[in-house]
């Protein structure tokens, strides 16, 4: 059964692959560990992806979305 969070961040983000990166690395980096991290990126390019991939952290989810 999974464990809802108590709380959700969510970053909306579009061709921004080191400025997501940093947000995500500050949020990361806050002492509060009971949340979940949705990244949506309308990225046209590969990087927002790469860069949050080489991220081990199970609170961190990326979706692409095409709209």
């Amino acid at each position: 059964m999974r464990v809802v969070p108590a709380l959700s961040v969510l970053i909306c983000t579009r061709n921004r692959s080191s400025k997501c990166r940093r947000a995500v690395d500050s949020i990361l980096a806050n002492s509060f560990s009971d949340f979940e991290l949705v990244v949506v990126g309308q990225s046209t390019d590969a990087g927002t992806r790469d860069a949050l991939a080489a991220l081990p952290d199970d609170r961190l989810r990326y979706i692409h979305s095409d709209a």
